[in-house]
């Protein structure tokens, strides 16, 4: 009987050390709890990989390209093949992924936060991760596609409002936010899986182009949070669940 694989498909990110704080404790809990499947990762995002390999003396450790990991595993034998997203919304990323798979058998789930459960399931993590401050506003931040998708920022603050919180905002990292209590303190918590490069240059970056400084310069004493979505243990549970959802179909 061929042994089942997963292929944990995330972005990719320069910034190693902010993706293995998301990626390893993922993988090992994946495979925890579910030690029949060979649990793999790849990268959905080709110029991502092609930094990571000039910057990396053996470019051969890293994680291929997330069509490329599937061929690799139908070539071994290994079946059927499964891919769990780990892209924030069903945006121009999760369509570029299903096309890359077209060729493929694989199975493909969906995005990290797909309806309504999952926005629940998030803002759930988010009200336990940061909780209400006096004075104090939570914004959440996305990286923003100029998309329909972006739609899913908002949803996420107002599922934080259906759980009684009040003092919650959310924009993408080019705008400000509107309708922020004046002189009020912020902080700033990226919709981001990984807390990489954008979190540290177009969000916490000391430019004046930076979100933080533009915030700081409207009167809102700023703070960033530098950690991704991933980095929530009640996200990563979010994810197993979405793999066993994908694993039973």
């Amino acid at each position: 009987m061929q042994k089942r694989a997963l292929v944990v498909a995330w972005y990719g990110s320069t910034n190693t050390e902010a993706g293995e704080r998301v990626i390893a404790p993922l993988l090992d809990e994946l495979d925890m709890t579910f030690p029949q499947i060979r649990v793999t990762e790849a990268l959905a995002s080709a110029r991502i990989r092609e930094r990571l390999a000039a910057q990396e003396p053996d470019a051969l450790s890293l994680p291929p390209l997330v069509n490329d990991g599937v061929d690799l595993l139908e070539a071994r034998g290994m079946g059927p093949v499964a891919v769990l997203p780990l892209l924030i919304a069903d945006g121009p990323q999760m369509t570029k992924l299903r096309e890359s798979l077209a060729g493929t058998n694989a199975t493909v789930g969906g995005p990290l936060i797909a309806d309504k459960d999952d926005e629940r399931h998030v803002a759930q993590a988010l009200d336990y991760a940061y909780p209400a401050r006096p004075s104090h506003i939570l914004l959440l931040v996305g990286h923003g596609s100029r998309t329909a998708s972006d739609a899913v920022y908002g949803r996420i603050a107002q599922a934080l409002r259906d759980l009684g919180r009040t003092d919650v905002a959310s924009c993408t990292m080019d705008e400000l936010p509107a309708g922020l209590p004046d002189r009020c303190a912020v902080t700033v918590v990226p919709l981001m899986l990984v807390a990489g490069t954008h979190v540290a240059r177009e969000i916490a970056g000391t430019n004046p182009s930076s979100l933080r400084a533009r915030l700081n310069a409207a009167g809102h004493p700023t703070e960033v949070v530098r950690a991704g979505l991933g980095e929530l243990p009640g996200v990563r549970a979010l994810a197993v669940e979405h793999t066993r959802a994908l694993l039973e179909a």
